[in-house]
């Protein structure tokens, strides 16, 4: 079931609040924003990242967007304002004059922020604890060992040795690791810090831990 919210506009028209689908928690969802007349002022993906909606439970916090309305911030402050799922037009949120703020829009004044701001790679390993139940229900469902591997592949970006997959099947299946632990090992592993390596987020068409895979 999809759910949503519109949080709040700010002076420069940027429009921000939250939506996603229970049913499909790691597919960012595509929504609409319409004003009291049914015409679209902004559209695109809920996909960013916010640990507030993370510690929810609201889709491992992939779900938030912040849009720039088409329209002048005079023009729709102060008038009501709608949310859609843009595949169904299903109503999300509203008819509701929204939260006015009076925030700067952010300013990249470089090409590392740009980088940084990518809603479908991980920041900090900190935003993947959402995700915990999630990695224990596939290494349920398809194997410590297969689970290992893959870890491995996505966090080092290579196969694993002998020796290692037999440590950490070992410590795994005795319960003294966790999947969401291993992967925090390998994430602080020197290898990776570095390597330079970029994990993709739960929104991203990459990552790997979905039970449909």
């Amino acid at each position: 079931m999809p759910r949503g919210h519109i949080d709040w506009v700010d002076r420069c028209g940027l429009i921000e609040g939250w939506a996603y689908d229970e049913a499909r928690p790691f597919d960012a969802l595509l929504i609409s924003i319409v004003d009291s007349d049914d015409f679209e002022i902004a559209a695109g993906l809920a996909h960013h990242y916010r640990q507030d909606l993370a510690k929810e439970g609201f889709a491992h916090g992939w779900c938030h967007f912040r849009l720039r309305s088409s329209e002048p911030i005079e023009a729709i402050r102060h008038q009501p304002l709608r949310l859609l799922d843009k595949a169904t037009n299903e109503v999300l949120h509203g008819p509701r004059v929204v939260n006015y703020v009076e925030t700067r829009e952010p300013f990249f004044d470089n090409l590392q922020q740009l980088v940084d701001g990518d809603p479908t790679v991980l920041r900090s390993p900190d935003q993947f604890e959402a995700c915990e139940e999630d990695l224990n229900a596939v290494a349920a469902s398809h194997g410590v060992e297969a689970f290992v591997r893959k870890a491995h592949v996505y966090v080092l970006g290579r196969s694993i040795d002998h020796k290692g997959l037999t440590l950490y099947k070992h410590l795994m299946s005795q319960g003294r690791l966790s999947p969401y632990a291993m992967i925090r090992l390998l994430v602080d592993s020197a290898e990776f810090r570095t390597s330079g390596r970029r994990l993709a987020a739960p929104n991203n068409p990459n990552f790997p831990f979905r039970l449909d895979r």
